[in-house]
């Protein structure tokens, strides 16, 4: 027995080591709210800022290629996430009852404006404020000693002077 809180992508691990999905159990991670709260963590693209046309011209290609609905789809599929366009059908049986619920999680989040940037992967604060806040968990998290209001009351100084 077990217990593993991912996103929906460890499903498309899982099924190429030859995993069953049936095994498993893929839903919203718990809470005691009524409306779905979101995480959104994205897998991003970079495309450096060129003045040369034929690259630039090349960004744009590859951009729309990569949004492309049947590319979604595919790339969806084999790695279990939950396509970035909102429009895929997750109908058919391609699709996991994980996918299609989380699909449906995220457009409640987002009509309810509970959808949240992902701390952990540097979405939801710049880089400086977020290895700040981290230090602090850091250190709560290995000292015994430090009682969680004093954690909570460095948080904010630490996210406050970064902040500047």
């Amino acid at each position: 027995m077990g217990m593993l809180l991912m996103g929906g992508f460890a499903q498309g691990v899982i099924r190429s080591l030859g995993g069953k999905l049936d095994d498993l159990l893929i839903t919203s991670s718990p809470h005691d709210e009524d409306k779905p709260c979101f995480v959104l963590n994205a897998d991003s693209m970079i495309f450096w800022k060129r003045s040369e046309p034929d690259l630039i011209a090349g960004q744009q290609l590859l951009a729309r290629l990569m949004m492309q609905k049947d590319v979604q789809e595919k790339y969806s599929q084999i790695t279990g996430s939950v396509p970035a366009r909102t429009d895929v059908d997750l109908s058919g049986p391609a699709w996991t009852d994980g996918q299609r619920a989380s699909a449906a999680a995220r457009v409640e989040a987002i009509k309810t404006r509970r959808m949240l940037m992902s701390f952990a992967h540097n979405m939801a604060l710049p880089n400086h404020i977020a290895s700040a806040m981290i230090d602090v968990v850091t250190e709560f998290v290995h000292d015994d000693k430090m009682p969680p209001e004093q954690a909570v009351a460095r948080m904010a100084t630490a996210a406050e002077t970064a902040r500047g």
